[in-house]
């Protein structure tokens, strides 16, 4: 009996154990940009853009969606297309091109090369280092994140004047509970981080949340009339037959342009 007691006990503390490691891992897991070949988010929103001395304004639904994902040294390299960020300065029929989200060290970073399948196969190839891509990448979030804090400043911005003048670095504003109904994922007590990012020409805003990405996404050109709004509406992490089949260069103005449109001419 006393032998069964002590199984029992060792049991239990292994079950522990495991159950830990679980948590631990689940928790790694939720604080990741979801990077997996086949996710998709959908949003909803508009463009600002000039055509023929015009400003005009089209409502829009697109996809971003994850067409293919390596992991290297704990690294994680994403070619993605539909970015919210690549929809700046959008003209009618113009090719929106693929981008570069980077998972490296609880660091995001985004990248537009000029051929992101061609970096992306460089990089899952071998013959192009991780290292050398995140040095031409620019950080967009960088975990943990803490109200007040910035990070990913401009060469030539020290951290001082960064977190006195809130210029040419991300700021972390505000954090909340996520409010947003998305559909595909179950945001219960997940947290909604504001972000922002000011320079002399521009201001990016979005919201983050652990495990899901860009909920909300706003960019603004001072002086022209390049807009975008995108808010998420959709989530799935599972690959589809869709997603498989998509072009890099070509899905985002075509999906676009056969949702809702609507133009403002002002």
């Amino acid at each position: 009996m006393k032998n069964k007691k002590t199984v029992m006990l060792v049991l239990s503390i292994l079950m522990l154990f495991i159950l830990g490691n679980f948590a631990y891992a689940a928790e790694a897991i939720d604080k990741n940009f979801p990077l997996v070949k086949g996710t998709t988010w959908n949003y909803e929103g508009s463009v600002k853009f000039g055509e023929a001395e015009q400003e005009k304004e089209k409502k829009m639904s697109w996809n971003m969606s994850v067409l293919d994902s390596v992991e290297k040294n704990g690294t994680v390299v994403a070619v993605v297309n539909g970015y919210p960020g690549n929809m700046t300065f959008y003209e009618e029929g113009k090719e929106t091109v693929a981008c570069l989200l980077i998972n490296s060290g609880n660091k995001i970073y985004f990248h537009t090369p000029e051929d992101a399948q061609k970096a992306f196969a460089e990089i899952s190839g071998g013959t192009k280092k991780i290292e050398d891509l995140v040095k031409e990448a620019s950080l967009i979030i960088s975990l943990p994140l803490k109200k007040d804090d910035v990070y990913g400043m401009e060469e030539g911005t020290d951290l001082k004047t960064a977190k006195e003048e809130r210029k040419f670095c991300w700021s972390v504003n505000e954090i909340k509970k996520i409010n947003e109904k998305v559909k595909g994922f179950e945001a219960k007590d997940c947290m909604q981080y504001s972000l922002t990012y000011t320079s002399t020409s521009d201001l990016t805003s979005m919201e983050f949340v652990a495990g899901l990405g860009i909920s909300n996404f706003e960019y603004s050109h001072r002086g022209t009339e390049g807009a975008v709004i995108a808010k998420l509406v959709g989530f799935s992490s599972k690959p589809t037959a869709e997603t498989s089949k998509v072009d890099a260069t070509k899905a985002v103005p075509e999906k676009a342009s056969a949702t809702k449109e609507a133009e403002i001419k002002k």
